[in-house]
């Protein structure tokens, strides 16, 4: 269960002063994502692991993601705004279809789960979420939001469905 995030900018601009607001994000791909191993940096509001990771990119443009272990899905995205370089906090929202992700050792399903990162006006970022157990493959439409402030910046659906496990090829790691 790993959420990704990938603000790219970060390495061209490393200093962080007072964040700015996006003008607006552009979306430049979504889909099934190559499974770049990351590194664990934390969790997200609801407890589920997020990872930080560089260099995925879109195997498979599509909006209909398979139930598989190891598929990595998500939007690549560009923040756009002035003036370039400013730091912007972004917002990532996942929300689940109901009934939600029954995770082992907590009470209630979860519906959506929210993490947070740094990226830069003109800078490019990643958000995914991976299979790695049983319990997070729910079937239905899924959605990746992109939050700066108050505003929703981006928004992109993903329809979550049941195969056979002799029809699952997971994304390979890059």
């Amino acid at each position: 269960m790993r959420l990704s995030t990938a603000l790219l900018a970060i390495c061209l601009f490393p200093s962080v002063g007072s964040a700015e607001s996006a003008a607006s994000i552009e979306i430049t791909g979504y889909g099934i994502l190559a499974n770049t191993p990351g590194k664990r940096v934390g969790t997200g509001s609801s407890g589920i692991e997020e990872d930080y990771v560089a260099g995925d990119y879109v195997l498979k443009t599509t909006d209909t993601i398979p139930t598989c272990l190891g598929t990595r899905f998500g939007i690549l995205y560009r923040l756009v705004g002035a003036p370039v370089g400013a730091a912007v906090n972004i917002v990532a929202v996942n929300k689940f279809p109901a009934p939600g992700l029954a995770m082992p050792g907590v009470a209630a399903p979860i519906r959506e789960d929210r993490y947070g990162d740094i990226g830069r006006i003109g800078g490019e970022g990643l958000s995914s979420y991976q299979f790695d157990n049983q319990w997070e493959m729910v079937p239905g439409i899924w959605a990746i939001e992109l939050w700066s402030g108050d505003r929703k910046l981006a928004s992109h659906d993903f329809s979550v469905v049941r195969v056979p496990g002799k029809e699952c090829i997971a994304s390979p790691i890059t």
